[in-house]
């Protein structure tokens, strides 16, 4: 029942999908234009109904030589297109060779497949060569990260297994790595603060050991913990590079100065006076001891302007509505900015804020209404711009770090949910309706979600076969992330379930008498720099 009904849900918004895919072809054909990404699929059919060498003619007889990197992210259909020119060159004395690492086959979600690079290092055509020298991290990190993986060889199964059960890379340099483990117990906005703080901690002490902050990378799963982490940093303090766009519209000091300008416009707008109570209280710079945080922002929030600003008095503001309102955006910006004392800290974010809010004023006019409209315009492309090669901490997510290094590497937020459940496949369900007609199969969107282990076959074998590969890439994402670093390793994961189910890996591993006597042998104090695994 559970399937017939997912089946038909699917068909409806599939129809829909098509009837997209048709006005898009239609745009496409009447502007005589074609998707990049639709190259790969256009030559795979051409191959498939046209003779090889006529699509290959020129380059084919041009190259014999070939050299891939990066296999294991290779997309089925690529490498498929690619082999005809493969098969050409080796048959006229040429060559390929094809460089790649399943473990760090993370990019499943765009069509790579570690189970064409699995088979091809099976192939008997294929000489394998296995490199086992690690160059590039300090033999404490090479050591865990071996006994690490190997122990979570154990959860995969089937081929998956060997591509760590047997990790046993060596070290070339002659120098001590430094790892620390740390999981916490906190959650939701408590855990939130408390690694960011302890992101900034951490950073303090490596400066005053005598490194700089463009040694400093920190990797995370997605760019919405690079947001959390850019803002807090850059807020306090430290200089911070991003690939992703550092938006102002992130900074909770801004959108304090903004909540001011809508309580300036609109007295009764309560949800922003909210906003403004609590951006103070959980920055201390107002308490009250009769009340607690929730009753000084529903008692105070609801007020009038008037009452509101002796409220602020009464906390030591010199909150004067009447003369903020007389004053030209611009100055009412740096007024805000000197009465809560927002510049102390020098927060680029107000720096960068200050120029837009001046580019505003010289070329548009001094309404706030007018100038609130039209941050609504520009918020969603308003950053700091901090120019490379500059001396500040790096920020990038794990994928973006791939087959880079950095002295130092601070992973936090190690912990993420296995995604199950989310993913889709195209699949044939012709068999499961008579009425279908032989000639066109009926294909349809279907979830890869626990309930198909209860569905007929063979949707509980494709799920068992999803599960592998999902927990997969997820090692897979631990493993890159893991391996970034020459000197020294950060890793700070946490045990909020809701957060996710990787930090299990780790506290599984903790837990082995493997991993006890590891500790004893590798953590030991005496040496250079002491090492810790901290639980």
């Amino acid at each position: 029942y559970r399937f017939y009904k997912n089946c038909y849900n699917s068909l409806f918004l599939v129809s829909v999908l098509g009837g997209i895919d048709e006005k898009i072809e239609n745009i496409k054909r009447d502007n005589n234009i074609v998707h990049i990404s639709e190259f790969n699929q256009i030559v795979f059919r051409f191959l498939q109904k046209n003779s090889v060498p006529f699509i290959y003619e020129k380059i084919g007889t041009k190259y014999r030589h070939y050299f891939i990197d990066e296999f294991q992210d290779t997309s089925v259909i690529q490498w498929k297109n690619i082999m005809p020119l493969v098969e050409e060159g080796l048959s006229t004395g040429g060559s390929c060779l094809i460089v790649g690492d399943g473990k760090q086959s993370i990019y499943r979600w765009r069509g790579g497949e570690v189970d064409q690079f699995l088979n091809l290092c099976d192939s008997h055509k294929a000489r394998t060569y296995s490199l086992n020298i690690n160059y590039r991290s300090g033999k404490e990190i090479v050591c865990f990260n071996n006994e690490f993986f190997n122990f979570l060889s154990q959860k995969l199964t089937g081929s998956y297994n060997r591509l760590y059960n047997n990790l046993n890379q060596k070290t070339f340099l002659n120098k001590d790595g430094f790892l620390e483990l740390t999981i916490l117990n906190n959650s939701g906005l408590a855990l939130d603060l408390e690694t960011l703080q302890l992101i900034y901690n951490k950073i303090q002490s490596i400066i005053k050991d005598n490194y700089c902050y463009s040694d400093i990378v920190i990797l995370t799963r997605n760019n919405k913990e690079i947001t959390k982490i850019a803002t807090y940093l850059t807020e306090n303090g430290i200089p911070i590079i991003s690939s992703e766009s550092l938006l102002l519209k992130y900074s909770s000091t801004i959108n304090f100065l903004l909540n001011n300008l809508l309580v300036l416009i609109n007295e009764s707008d309560f949800f922003s006076k909210a906003n403004m109570l609590e951006y103070l209280i959980s920055n201390k710079m107002i308490n009250n001891i009769r009340l607690n945080n929730h009753e000084i922002i529903t008692t105070y929030s609801k007020t009038t302007n008037k009452d509101f600003q002796q409220f602020l008095i009464n906390k030591g503001f010199n909150y004067d509505l009447e003369k903020l309102t007389n004053l030209n955006i611009y100055e009412l910006i740096e007024n805000l900015i000197r009465l809560f004392k927002l510049h102390i800290n020098n927060n680029i974010y107000i720096t960068f804020f200050l120029d837009f809010v001046f580019e505003y004023s010289t070329s548009q006019n001094n309404s706030m209404s007018d100038f609130i409209n039209y941050w609504n315009q520009k918020k969603d492309i308003a950053s700091i711009v901090i120019p490379d090669g500059i001396n500040a901490v790096e920020i990038m997510t794990i994928h973006k770090s791939k087959g880079l290094e950095f002295p130092i590497v601070v992973f936090p937020f190690a912990n993420w949910k296995d995604d199950l459940g989310k993913d889709q496949m195209w699949c044939d369900v012709s068999n499961f309706f008579s009425n279908t007609n032989a000639d066109n199969n009926l294909i349809t969107l279907l979830p890869l979600k626990k309930e198909l282990e209860a569905w007929p076959t063979p949707f509980p074998s494709l799920y068992i076969k999803h599960k592998d590969k999902v927990l997969l890439d997820n090692i897979n994402l631990l493993y890159v992330a893991m391996t970034r670093s020459e000197d020294r390793l950060y890793v700070i994961s946490n045990n909020d379930i809701k957060r996710g189910n990787i930090s299990q890996l780790f506290l599984d591993f903790l837990n082995t008498n493997k991993s006890s006597e590891f500790k004893n042998d590798v953590f030991k104090s005496g040496q250079k720099l002491k090492k810790q695994l901290l639980n």
